[in-house]
């Protein structure tokens, strides 16, 4: 147990990770090395130019990037150029077309994930290092902190609704 000092009207920032078995599952199915490490400027903090964060895949998928949220058409436009099968590219070129708005919505409200997406397309070669590329980072969560350390010094109460769904 650890004292949280914090007063009302402040926040506290929160940075998710993706669950271990869901991560080595995408991990062995994509067919990469948990192991090998990956140089990514993309991480590295904004104020630090030219500096270099060097990671483990596994790290990669599990603490930085949002593998499990939702992908935007404009992450199919970046994807279709890793497609080795040339149906599998034009299916997913097309997926990014004004007539395919309502497939691309279905998938959507089925909550298709960038994982899903990247699992879907067995053709699709993309470079360790190239997935920062493809896929948002993880955002920090913040919550208001909504009781007083005057109150109860040392703790920090804080309002969190959970959701829980599946498609």
């Amino acid at each position: 147990e650890h004292a949280v000092y914090g007063s009302q009207g402040k926040a506290l920032s929160v940075y998710a990770t993706n669950d271990e078995e869901k991560v080595m599952e995408f991990i062995k199915e994509m067919k990469l090395d948990p192991d090998q490490i990956v140089s990514v400027e993309e991480l590295a903090p904004q104020s630090e130019d030219g500096t270099v964060v060097l990671t483990t895949v596994y790290k990669l998928f599990a603490q930085y990037l949002d593998l499990f949220g939702k992908p935007t058409r404009e992450f199919l436009k970046k994807l279709f150029p890793y497609a080795q099968d040339i149906q599998e590219k034009v299916a997913i070129a097309e997926m990014t077309l004004d007539r395919k708005t309502e497939d691309f919505q279905d998938r959507q409200a089925r909550a298709a994930t960038f994982a899903d997406y990247l699992t879907e397309f067995k053709s699709l070669k993309i470079p360790a290092g190239k997935y920062v590329e493809l896929i948002p980072t993880i955002k920090q969560r913040v919550y208001s902190i909504c009781s007083s350390s005057d109150y109860r010094p040392g703790k920090c109460q804080l309002l969190v609704v959970r959701e829980d769904w599946q498609a």
